[in-house]
């Protein structure tokens, strides 16, 4: 199931995240101030499976507690007391396998105003260099040392990793229920906020609060330049594609994945190190398959719809399971389908030198190469993959048009 949020459901994530800019949060008669650094964070909610699913906010208070914020989404489960539990109990789970790098960069756009449509910090005088200096700038603000701030993003990154971060919902509503309803462990720190017209009701457990001791020194306090020049082993996954790709091509990015579960993808896939890939059934008996993943282009491509070391998106459509057929007509079927894709999407074979659309290859000629059904958007050595260039999307409705022509739904 694909979990989206209704637009009240935005609106009160918003109102609380701007209440957290000038407030803090009252927990057991103590003030504490919270700095909310990643904002919809994409995360998977069963066994890798993509679903769509996003944690809503993630934060860290003042004294180096990690808040996991979820907005109360029961209404989709008949368990309502217990379904956003065991929610915030996944998210920790996922993340506290994601690496610093994948942690950092996934905070980027939001601490650096990419989307819009979500409140910034006003206490971020200067743009950051990274998520630790968003820390240290943090901690100006509270009036204590930039250094403070770097030692509490250091205290995030191991409470992460220890999953020692306080699973908490959100609501708009009085919510003893779900509260009386939360499981029994004494191990997990859990709360409640309810938030309305301004004012915060915090109602939290678990077990006290201890001194993190001595900190790891395994954290490397990278840049977002020099993490995305330099990202190490960042798995192209649906949900970690994005922190890698120009900021241009995102929109589109979001709109495959969209069209793909509409066509019935059921979230599951495969991937290496380049592009996760899943299967399609058509009306022909064989699948096809889909290729999402990222690219490497040149500086002097595209250059005005990306910055350095972001990577171009990779769409390929791929008819190898007709082309590798020992049936000849599905084999000219594949090709026949891939010239179809070429006419309606500007797409090209990939890995020899013939052109698809060339009038003199033959059937015959082709099964004599060594292409084995791979297509990809390309119109020249300077135009091609994706890159949010305007341009692209009348390529990408051509390729829908076709996936929606043959992909059979009846899965």
């Amino acid at each position: 199931m694909i979990l989206t949020d209704t637009t009240s459901e935005r609106h009160l994530l918003n109102d609380f995240l701007i209440f957290t800019f000038t407030h803090p949060l009252l927990i057991h008669g103590k003030k504490r101030r919270i700095f909310i650094w990643g904002n919809s964070m994409e995360l998977p909610v069963q066994n890798g499976k993509y679903t769509g699913d996003s944690l809503d906010l993630i934060g860290t208070d003042e004294i180096g507690n990690v808040w996991l914020i979820s907005k109360k989404r029961n209404e989709f489960h008949q368990d309502n007391s217990k379904y956003g539990w065991s929610l915030l109990n996944t998210y920790a789970n996922t993340i506290r396998k994601w690496s610093e790098t994948e942690l950092v960069l996934s905070a980027r756009r939001y601490l650096l105003k990419v989307n819009e449509s979500f409140p910034y910090p006003p206490f971020l005088p200067h743009a950051t260099s990274g998520l630790s200096d968003a820390f240290g700038q943090w901690a100006m603000t509270l009036g204590k040392k930039y250094i403070d701030g770097l030692a509490l993003y250091e205290m995030t990154m191991q409470k992460i990793k220890n999953k020692e971060a306080i699973h908490c919902l959100l609501s708009d509503q009085d919510e003893e229920e779900i509260w009386n309803n939360r499981p029994s462990d004494t191990v997990t720190t859990r709360a409640i906020i309810m938030f309305s017209v301004g004012e915060a009701k915090i109602w939290r457990d678990g077990p006290l609060e201890k001194n993190p001791g001595v900190i790891g020194s395994q954290w490397k306090h990278g840049t977002w330049t020099s993490l995305m020049e330099r990202p190490g082993p960042v798995k192209p996954t649906p949900e970690r594609l994005p922190l890698l790709l120009t900021d241009n091509v995102i929109p589109t990015y979001t709109s495959i994945l969209r069209f793909m579960q509409e066509l019935g993808w059921n979230g599951k896939y495969t991937a290496n190190p380049k592009a996760f890939r899943f299967d399609l059934p058509t009306i022909y008996s064989e699948p096809i398959r889909i290729h999402i993943g990222w690219v490497k282009v040149e500086e002097n491509n595209s250059s005005q719809a990306r910055t350095p070391y972001q990577l171009g998106l990779k769409f390929n459509i791929d008819f190898k399971q007709f082309i590798r057929s020992s049936d000849k007509e599905l084999q000219d079927m594949g090709y026949s389908l891939a010239k179809r894709l070429a006419r309606k999407a500007r797409y090209h074979n990939k890995g020899t030198d013939f052109s698809i659309l060339e009038s003199g290859w033959t059937v015959e000629d082709v099964r004599s190469t060594s292409w084995e059904g791979d297509m990809y958007r390309y119109i020249d050595d300077k135009n091609r993959y994706f890159t949010g260039l305007p341009e692209e999307q009348k390529d990408l409705e051509g390729a829908f048009l076709f996936l929606q022509e043959i992909v059979s739904r009846n899965v």
